[in-house]
């Protein structure tokens, strides 16, 4: 199955990468969405499954990534007044939006 397919490059990305919350919740993402689709759709071929799991993922992506850093940007950007000096503590690029 897919399934059991993505198992073996799912631990290379986890022995290359300490696991962070964020790359479990994705993993866990996926895997429920081919096991759902696998399940209600029998009789869906190896590549229908295959192009509605990549449609799946660039919307996990635009939802939980893009649009984050969006919503994060302009929350940002309305509690920041010129001259307010505004302390960080690593670098996220959606931090940095707020200012551009």
């Amino acid at each position: 199955s897919l399934l059991t397919a993505l198992n073996k490059p799912i631990q290379f990305l986890i022995s290359c990468r300490k696991l962070s919350i964020s790359m479990g919740s994705a993993i866990a993402t996926v895997k429920h969405k081919i096991q759902t689709q696998s399940d209600a759709k029998s009789s869906i071929s190896v590549e229908e499954l295959k192009k509605s799991l990549l449609q799946d993922i660039d919307m996990y992506i635009y939802e939980r990534i893009v649009d984050a850093d969006r919503r994060i940007m302009v929350q940002g950007a309305g509690k920041i007044d010129n001259g307010d000096t505004v302390l960080t503590f690593g670098r996220s690029s959606a931090v940095e939006m707020v200012f551009y």
